[in-house]
């Protein structure tokens, strides 16, 4: 019998539990009653967070326009709320009515901000309070609030490496991921996590004979600025160009030179930074003793977690399927716009200790199902006595083993036996030096009319 029937079996047995789903309540949110006064308000841009706006990490003079900034005016009871779909929609309205009392006035740049983004994201917001029949005139300044981040390869890096990966992380799951695959990578906009000090660069990278070159790097801020943290409007440009080789006589000890230039937010300057990190190689021409003689240790990179679906998360939809074999539950629904291939891999060179998996979604019929089998709950893939079903369809690796492909369109047709939804997988690792990373997938399924 197929793997995917005696899943589909498996699943419409559990099926019976499923629930109904409950609907929230909509209120009116909009409604003018008693006192009134007129909010007049300006939304504006922080000028010196433009720099940040061009490829090229200059200031290009040019300010960003807040004409199409969302801005959204609420009350701190949440009794009453008005929104607007861009500032040039708020100016043409002119001063706006509002019941007396405080309110928050929020601007930022059209939709929400995500982990990665292509483009700046702009936010500002502002407190006053509303008094009958008086105008109230602010402005709302919108900073910056994601760090930019360009990757530059020097010109010779491609000729003497064929392949390489290369992550840069806070310590969060928002890693960014570079391969070469893409050798004039567009900036990043990346939205950092809260108190980090320092970012990591981790390299992992081919000659073309297939020696491979293993180099880390921690990027931390210069000691004469503001904050000790990474924070938004910040402007790195990380500058990757082989280094010479650490035993001139053997091209194979050749190094990975790193260099990093920045700029903030409160400064026009462009300044290149030092950065601390090792390297090393695989071949067998590096040179790992120390100055006393003495082998030096070679210490594993961290574990990594890495998709190109991580952060963007993965949608598509799913039709009824008039022609629906009703032995076979997973022909229920047409999916259309889904990948063909949605891979996470997961890499630890120390060798595997633990893998955790855990399903969560909003999906009552599919979270019975996951529940009867266990993933409603974080379960460890390499356990030995996992279950069969499990081992079916995540084919595990075992402990000590370094790299694992976790295949997420394995679970597509089964997700979509039960409808649309919104499900999550939750995945972390531990290697045998008690290292450990952590990462989300989301999966949103649609359901088309």
């Amino acid at each position: 019998m197929k793997i995917q029937h005696i899943i589909a079996f498996f699943l419409l047995i559990a099926a019976s539990l499923a629930s109904c789903e409950m609907r929230d309540e909509i209120f009116d949110k909009n409604k003018i009653s008693g006192d009134t006064g007129y909010l007049n308000l300006a939304v504006s841009v922080q000028d010196k967070a433009t720099r940040a706006a061009t490829d090229e990490g200059t200031n290009n003079n040019s300010p960003v326009s807040a004409d199409n900034f969302e801005v959204e005016i609420s009350n701190s009871e949440g009794t009453y709320e008005e929104k607007f779909d861009s500032y040039a929609e708020l100016q043409a309205a002119g001063k706006v009515e509002l019941p007396v009392g405080k309110y928050t006035i929020k601007a930022h740049t059209s939709g929400t901000i995500a982990p990665q983004m292509d483009y700046p994201f702009y936010n500002g917001e502002e407190t006053l309070e509303i008094t009958k029949d008086t105008e109230k005139t602010t402005t709302v300044i919108c900073t910056m609030q994601n760090t930019k981040i360009q990757l530059i390869y020097g010109t010779t890096f491609a000729t003497i490496f064929k392949e390489w990966d290369i992550t840069i992380s806070d310590g969060s799951s928002n890693i960014l991921t570079y391969d070469e695959n893409e050798l004039n990578p567009t900036a990043k906009y990346w939205l950092i996590a809260d108190n980090v000090s320092e970012i990591k660069v981790h390299i992992v990278a081919y000659l073309q004979d297939g020696t491979k070159i293993t180099e880390d790097r921690t990027i931390t801020k210069p000691e004469d600025a503001d904050s000790n943290f990474w924070a938004g409007s910040d402007a790195l440009t990380i500058t990757m160009e082989p280094g010479e080789p650490s035993t001139p006589d053997d091209p194979n000890g050749v190094t990975i030179n790193v260099k990093v230039e920045i700029s903030f937010t409160d400064d026009e300057v462009t300044e290149e930074i030092p950065v601390e990190g090792e390297g090393g190689d695989e071949g067998e021409g590096g040179d790992t003793t120390d100055p006393d003689g003495e082998e030096e240790p070679v210490i594993p990179a961290a574990p990594t977690i890495t998709s190109q679906y991580l952060t963007s998360g993965i949608s598509y939809t799913i039709t009824a399927n008039p022609d629906a074999d009703d032995s076979d539950p997973t022909s229920a629904y047409i999916m259309s716009g889904n990948p063909e291939k949605a891979d996470v891999a997961i890499n630890a060179e120390a060798g595997f200790k633990e893998i955790s998996v855990k399903i969560t979604t909003s999906n009552s019929g599919f979270g019975a199902a996951i529940s009867a089998i266990g993933l409603n709950q974080s379960v460890n893939i390499l356990d030995e006595n996992l279950n069969a079903m499990l081992v079916q369809v995540l084919n595990p690796p075992s402990v000590g083993e370094t790299e694992y492909t976790l295949n997420i369109a394995s679970f597509f047709g089964m997700m979509n036996m039960y409808g649309p939804g919104t499900h999550t997988f939750d995945i972390s690792v531990l290697d045998a030096n008690d290292e450990k990373a952590s990462a989300s997938l989301t999966v949103t399924i649609t359901l088309n009319e």
